[in-house]
C-alpha cells in the first residue's frame, strides 16, 4: 500500500514569502529612520536592529522549511529540529524589531506545525524577548514607549496564534478525512473479498456435486466388474473405459475445487515478525519492537503470529494513525507472549465490526494458544499466547 501524503508549500511561495519579509522589514526601517532623532542612543540601537534583521534573513529559509518526512499523513512529525532551532533564534530577537514581518511569519508557521511544546517554546522566547527590550530603556527606540512595545507584541501573538491554529486544525482535519476514506476503502475492499468468496463457495459446491455424482459412478462400475467375472471382455474394457475417464474428470473436479477455494493473501504467511514491520514503518507507523525467541513455534504457530502482528499493524494504522506501536516478544517457559499496545486517539474512526479479531481468536484458538484483547479509555492492546512446538505436540 503507497504511503499517502499531505500537500505542502511548493517552493517558489516559500521564496516569495521570504522576499515579502525582507521587503517588509526593509520598509520598517525607512520608517523609522525617517521619525527618531540622530542621536548617540538612536545610532546605537539602531545598527543592532539591522544586524538583527540581517540574522533573521539569514535563518528565514530553515526556520520555514518543510521535510519530507512532515509529508506522511500518518506521523505526526513537526519538522527537522534545525527548522525549530531557527525559528527560536528568530524569535530570541523579534522583542528588538517589533514591527518586523519577518518574526510573525515564523510565528505562524511555528504554531501551525501542530506541535504544542513547540508553540509554547516560542511564544515563551519571544515574550521573553519582548520583556527585556522593553525592562532596558536603553535597548528600544525612544519613539515607542513601553506601551507601544507590549502592544505590537500582543497584535503579534494574537495573530499568530489565531492563523496558526487555524492552519493547525486543517493538518489534523486532513489527517482525519484521510483515514477515513482509508478506512472505507479497505472496508469496501474486505465486502469484495468476501462476495469472491462467497461465489467461490458456490462454485466449489457446484463441483462438489459433480465429484460425488462422477466418483458414485466409478464405484457402480467398480463394484460389476467386482460381481461379473465372466462378463464379456468387450463390456470389461467398456466399463474399465468408463472408470479411467470418470477418475480423471473428477481429478480435474478436485484441482477445481481447491483452486475454487484458495485464497490469494496479500502478505506470505511465512512472512517474519520483522518484515512486517518493515511494511509499517514504510506505511509511516512508529513500532518500537522488543524482539523475542520464536523459532520454537509450529508452522501453524508462527503463521499464526504474522497474521496477528500483520493485522494488529494494520489497525493501529487505520484506527490510531501517528499513534506509536509497541510490540513485545517474551518467552515464558513453554510459550511465547506477543503483546501489542497503542494509544487511541480521539476521534478514532469506528472500526469494521472485528471480524479480524475474531478470526485471530480461532487461529489461536487452532494452535493451542490464546488470544485476548484488553481495551480501556486510552491505550488498545491485545495479548497472544502460543505454545513451542514441543509442549504442543
Amino acid at each position: 500500500m503507497t504511503t499517502m501524503t499531505r500537500k505542502t508549500r511548493p517552493l517558489w511561495i516559500t521564496v516569495l514569502l521570504i522576499m515579502l519579509c525582507v521587503v517588509a522589514d526593509m520598509a520598517t526601517w525607512i520608517l523609522q529612520i525617517e521619525t527618531f532623532e540622530v542621536t548617540d542612543r538612536e545610532i546605537y540601537v539602531t545598527s543592532f536592529m539591522i544586524l538583527f534583521a540581517v540574522v533573521t534573513w539569514v535563518l528565514l529559509p530553515f526556520a520555514l522549511h518543510h521535510s519530507r518526512r512532515e509529508r506522511n499523513i500518518h506521523e505526526e512529525y513537526p519538522g527537522h529540529p534545525v527548522a525549530l532551532i531557527a525559528a527560536l533564534l528568530v524569535l530570541a530577537l523579534g522583542g528588538f524589531r517589533p514591527l518586523s514581518l519577518s518574526v510573525l511569519v515564523v510565528l505562524i508557521s511555528l504554531i501551525s506545525r501542530g506541535r504544542l511544546r513547540w508553540s509554547l517554546a516560542g511564544t515563551v522566547v519571544l515574550v521573553v524577548s519582548y520583556v527585556t527590550v522593553m525592562a532596558v530603556p536603553y535597548l528600544h527606540l525612544s519613539y515607542l514607549s513601553v506601551f507601544g512595545y507590549g502592544f505590537f507584541g500582543i497584535i503579534v501573538l494574537v495573530v499568530a496564534w489565531i492563523t496558526g491554529s487555524v492552519r493547525a486544525q486543517r493538518r489534523q482535519r486532513e489527517v482525519t478525512l484521510v483515514s477515513l476514506a482509508e478506512l472505507n476503502e479497505d472496508q469496501l475492499r474486505s465486502r469484495e473479498e468476501r462476495a469472491r468468496l462467497e461465489e467461490r463457495t458456490r462454485i466449489a459446491r457446484d463441483i462438489h456435486d459433480s465429484l460425488s455424482h462422477r466418483l458414485s459412478l466409478i464405484s457402480v462400475y467398480a463394484g460389476g466388474l467386482s460381481y461379473r467375472k465372466d462378463a464379456d471382455p468387450e463390456r470389461i474394457a467398456e466399463a474399465a473405459d468408463t472408470i479411467q475417464s470418470e477418475a480423471k474428470a473428477a481429478v480435474e473436479d478436485l484441482r477445481g475445487v481447491i483452486k475454487a477455494l484458495r485464497v490469494d493473501d496479500r502478505v506470505d504467511p511465512r512472512a517474519s515478525i520483522e518484515e512486517h514491520i518493515e511494511r509499517a514503518r514504510a506505511a509511516g507507523t512508529k513500532v518500537r519492537y522488543e524482539k523475542g525467541d520464536v523459532d520454537k513455534l509450529s508452522t501453524l504457530a508462527a503463521h499464526t503470529l504474522g497474521r496477528a502482528v500483520q493485522e494488529g499493524l494494520t489497525n493501529a494504522r487505520k484506527y490510531a494513525p501517528g499513534q506509536k506501536v509497541r510490540l513485545t516478544v517474551e518467552n515464558e517457559e513453554d510459550k511465547v507472549r506477543v503483546t501489542m499496545q497503542n494509544k487511541k486517539v480521539a476521534d478514532q474512526p469506528e472500526s469494521g465490526g472485528g471480524n479480524g479479531l475474531l478470526g485471530l481468536e480461532e487461529r489461536a484458538r487452532l494452535a493451542g494458544g490464546t488470544f485476548t484483547v484488553l481495551d480501556d479509555a486510552s491505550t488498545f492492546t491485545w495479548v497472544l499466547e502460543l505454545p513451542e512446538e514441543a509442549s504442543a505436540q
